[in-house]
Formats: structure tokens, C-alpha cells, sequence
């Protein structure tokens, strides 16, 4: 095993550090984590709740992160799709 091979891509426990952003910026905002809530509620076992959510409430273009140089938006692909799904699915 190689030293690339052991290195530790996660980032605080996420994929990377756009999915740990987008899931820090929507689970410490009350107004944002109740409308997930509101949204999960209605959308059940079905698939995609994140992208879905992002699209129904009109922030898939919205920036993550406005103080930082590292700006990404909300849909950005580096996110781990995925596990965004599964933190939505914890909200119910």
C-alpha cells in the first residue's frame, strides 16, 4: 500500500469538503433545515430528495459559502449526491 493509498480523502467525515459545506449551510440554518423537513415529509422513499429540494426551492444555482474564494453552488458535481440524499432521508 502506498502513501496515496493510505492518505484520508474525507473531509470531517463527508466525501469532500463541498459535501461537508453544503450539509454544515443547511442543517445550522432553522428556516432551511424545518423547509428540508416540510420537503421530506411530502417526499418520502422516493429518489434524489436533494436535488429535488434544491430545485424546489429555487437555490440549485445559489452559492455555497458567499465569504469564501472557494465558492461553489449548491448543485455542484464534486458533491457527494448520495450522501446528501441520506442526510434529507435522517431529517424525517
Amino acid at each position: 500500500m502506498t502513501m496515496a493509498d493510505m492518505r484520508d480523502e474525507s473531509y470531517n467525515g463527508w466525501t469532500n469538503y463541498e459535501t461537508w459545506a453544503i450539509s454544515l449551510m443547511l442543517n445550522n440554518e432553522r428556516f432551511t433545515y424545518e423547509s428540508m423537513r416540510d420537503f421530506m415529509k411530502r417526499w418520502g422513499d422516493r429518489e434524489n430528495p436533494y436535488t429535488e429540494w434544491i430545485r424546489f426551492v429555487g437555490i440549485s444555482k445559489h452559492r455555497v459559502g458567499a465569504n469564501y474564494a472557494d465558492r461553489f453552488t449548491f448543485a455542484t458535481p464534486k458533491a457527494n449526491r448520495a450522501e446528501l440524499d441520506e442526510m434529507m432521508r435522517e431529517i424525517q
